[in-house]
């Protein structure tokens, strides 16, 4: 007598209790807010950096003026 295992892939009732679940349905949406999401950050991070180098630039020009 064989006992069923967890993890056992073959037993089609596995998957369907997944999808009947929505559960990976529910990770799939979530895993596609979070990339979404991150991609915004990932430009708005860019944007700050670009910001903070231009800040520098236009302090050191005014210290380089003021000095000079």
């Amino acid at each position: 007598m064989r006992m069923s295992r967890p993890d056992d892939q073959t037993d089609p009732r596995i998957e369907s209790d997944i999808a009947d679940t929505g559960m990976f349905r529910r990770f799939v949406e979530h895993e596609q807010e979070l990339e979404a999401g991150s991609a915004t950050d990932d430009k708005s991070r860019k944007y700050l950096i670009a910001l903070a180098i231009i800040a520098l630039v236009a302090v050191g020009v005014l210290v380089w003026t003021l000095t000079r």
